[in-house]
């Protein structure tokens, strides 16, 4: 008969064992996790280029780009419009649904309602785990990017107002000249051409992010008129990054980012140089990157 000595692990032993996986387990699962988000992050970025390539093909056909949201009644009363999002769909590889819907009036007019539901995987960021129906907007289909209004603050209509002059809608409202400057490319019922862009595309925003934190966005267009930051968004002093639901916001680490004019995605710190102003001089590199025709230079960014 054979005598066998099997030798098992010491306590210490184990404890050493466990300590080194535990080791190796903290020291993997950040480089893990950053992959991950650099993953999405370049997915998200591909959405936004693909987004400017449609932009532009719209351009191609309609000799402007699109308007950020149509709106039949000026009055100031809010009712769901049709937002810039729907009209690009067909350059997306959305012609199907482009097709059903009913563009022709309000996208609300739409029989099927559930077309205004659908999830559309070019307007979500992957690092938003925002639902694919905006649950404060009716349910509509979200999206994570909305169109540069421009670098001031998009002025807000709000029932208890009394005077609405300044809302947006209102077609007496007098803008001065500098603001007329200050604006980006999505306005209500106005689309802007390529060359009123007289920044340069390489220095002015097109499309930005807009997360959870900014209550999201939704792709058919505004809910109300009261609500036009469904799908535009201001980069004023008033409104700045990931701090501001009428502004530009995302999940990324430490930085949001854009499509530019020309078509090229940049990522934006959240650091960026941003200020209030009285004149463009005065202005911050978030404002002059927001404005078309401020006329100012832009040192980096």
């Amino acid at each position: 008969m054979i005598n066998r000595k099997y030798q098992a692990f010491t306590r210490v032993e184990t404890i050493i064992v466990l300590g080194v996986v535990f080791l190796l387990l903290a020291t993997a699962l950040p480089a893990v996790q950053r992959a991950r988000e650099d993953s999405r992050s370049v997915k998200c970025k591909n959405n936004l280029k693909l987004m400017g390539l449609a932009i532009h093909n719209y351009h191609d056909v309609y000799q402007m780009f699109p308007p950020g949201w149509i709106s039949k009644r000026m009055e100031g009363e809010g009712h769901p419009s049709t937002g810039w999002q729907s009209m690009i769909l067909p350059f997306i590889d959305e012609a199907p649904l482009y097709n059903r819907l009913d563009l022709t009036e309000p996208v609300y007019s739409t029989r099927d309602q559930t077309l205004l539901k659908k999830p559309i995987e070019y307007y979500r960021c992957p690092m938003d785990s925002t639902p694919s129906e905006n649950p404060i907007r009716e349910e509509w289909g979200t999206s994570n990017y909305v169109g540069n209004y421009g670098a001031f603050p998009i002025p807000r209509w709000s029932a208890s107002q009394t005077n609405t002059a300044f809302w947006p809608g209102n077609s007496t409202a007098v803008l001065s000249k500098q603001n007329e400057k200050l604006y980006g490319l999505f306005r209500l019922n106005r689309g802007t051409r390529i060359r009123e862009i007289l920044d340069g595309t390489s220095n002015t925003f097109m499309v930005g992010e807009k997360d959870i934190q900014g209550g999201a966005a939704i792709w058919p267009g505004p809910r109300s008129n009261y609500h036009e930051s469904d799908v535009v968004g201001d980069a004023s002093f008033a409104s700045p990054l990931n701090k501001s639901q009428y502004g530009f916001s995302s999940r990324h680490d430490g930085f949001v980012q854009f499509t530019l004019c020309d078509g090229a995605v940049r990522a934006i710190s959240l650091d960026i140089d941003s200020r209030e102003f009285e004149t463009p001089e005065q202005m911050g590199t978030l404002q002059k990157l927001a404005a078309k025709d401020d006329r100012q230079r832009i040192e980096s960014f």
